[in-house]
């Protein structure tokens, strides 16, 4: 290890202290040209000396290979892992992003209310899975759609034929009303065709052309009222127009007039005709007011006074009314009659429930009144108090002039 080509000249003391250890010592230097070099060291035993062996290696191929190595590993993984991509992509799409697609444009039709469409995916899985459950919930809304359509049409079906009967009632109240309405017309028909014929009775030109007049307007006022009673019991589809609220009112007094009651109902309309147009079914409104003002008329007992207010209002709808405040036409009709009890109060538009005595009424008039009004996006508001009268107030959304 001494010399000048020895150990102590190229390793320092600790170095040289391990190989006298035995252990072995390894270390790098540079060597110009060669670059960076690997020196080891390992302690052999000499005859009567200590020596070790000396091995290098020149590290500047290796990291060269190691670089150019890892190159290739980088550029071979980059490669693999596109290539693994674009077939996630391409599986992702076909196997999942299609049927998924699929999916949610049924979906989409389902909110729609379109459930006739079926969804077929050729795949075995769980979208496939999800796809047979919503072709079965959809064949079951369709059937319960169905169902719920049948039942609905029977329903509007009963409920028509309540309200006709309803009509058919007032009409057999209006009979013998009707029949009196008429004997005055056809009194002085009689009489005035009687004295035109009348030989006796020498008329002049001017007399005749007043007497046909008459005759003539007596017809048809019995025509009008044969017409109004004729519309009245014809049961026909609903039909909504824009008609004058004060129209279809005075058209239910006149048929109610007939039934002979003491009391009168006064019309009374504030505001101008063209504010009191709203969209309504007019047979069904006048359906509405009938019952109401004869329920008015059955209620006073003297000879009073009904009265009919019609008018527009702007007013908000209580909670359980879907409509936003605007523009109602608010009829109401008020009496000074014997009213109606709190406790029965609540209980007025129930079906069946009445206070009149046994073959006065149905119970169904206001039931169904009410449930005219609620169709017509409207309520009826009551106000009553025993022995002082009542006031049913009925409103009608109107739409805003353009």
């Amino acid at each position: 290890m001494e010399g000048e080509d020895g150990l102590s000249s190229r390793l320092d003391a600790d170095a040289v202290a391990k190989l006298t250890r035995g252990q072995t010592v390894s270390l790098r230097k540079r060597q110009g040209e060669k670059g960076l070099v690997q020196y080891f060291f390992l302690p052999i035993e000499v005859p009567e000396a200590e020596g070790a062996i000396q091995l290098a290696e020149a590290l500047e191929d290796r990291s060269r290979y190691i670089r150019h190595a890892l190159v290739r590993e980088i550029v071979v993984g980059s490669l693999i892992v596109l290539a693994s991509g674009a077939v996630v992509i391409v599986l992702g799409v076909f196997v999942i992003g299609r049927p998924l697609s699929l999916l949610r444009a049924r979906i989409d039709r389902i909110g729609e209310g379109n459930l006739s469409e079926q969804v077929a995916l050729r795949s075995r899985d769980e979208l496939s899975a999800l796809a047979e459950g919503l072709n079965a919930m959809c064949s079951r809304l369709s059937a319960a759609r169905e169902r719920e359509h049948a039942e609905t049409q029977k329903r509007i079906s009963a409920m028509e034929q309540m309200r006709h009967m309803d009509r058919l009632t007032t009409i057999g109240r209006l009979a013998s009303g009707i029949a009196h309405e008429l004997g005055t017309p056809l009194n002085v028909i009689g009489g005035r065709a009687g004295m035109i014929s009348d030989d006796a009775i020498s008329l002049c030109s001017r007399e005749i052309q007043t007497n046909a007049d008459t005759i003539k307007s007596q017809a048809d006022r019995m025509t009008q009222i044969i017409r109004n009673l004729l519309d009245f019991a014809r049961q026909r589809p609903p039909k909504r127009i824009e008609v004058n609220g004060e129209e279809v009112v005075r058209q239910a007094v006149e048929l109610v007039s007939c039934l002979g009651y003491n009391a009168r109902v006064q019309v009374e309309s504030p505001q101008g005709r063209s504010s009191l147009v709203a969209k309504m079914d007019p047979v069904q409104m006048q359906q509405v007011m009938t019952n109401l003002i004869e329920n008015a008329l059955q209620a006073v007992l003297e000879a009073r006074d009904v009265v009919v207010t019609i008018e527009s209002a702007i007013t908000t709808p209580p909670g359980d009314i879907d409509a936003a405040a605007g523009h109602f036409l608010r009829i109401a009709v008020k009496d000074d009659g014997v009213g109606i009890a709190a406790e029965d109060l609540p209980l007025v538009f129930d079906p069946f429930f009445t206070t009149k005595d046994v073959g006065q009424g149905t119970g169904l008039g206001l039931s169904i009144t009410y449930g005219i009004v609620h169709e017509h996006g409207g309520w009826i508001d009551v106000q009553s108090k025993p022995g002082v009268g009542s006031c049913f107030t009925v409103y009608i959304p109107q739409e805003e002039s353009a």
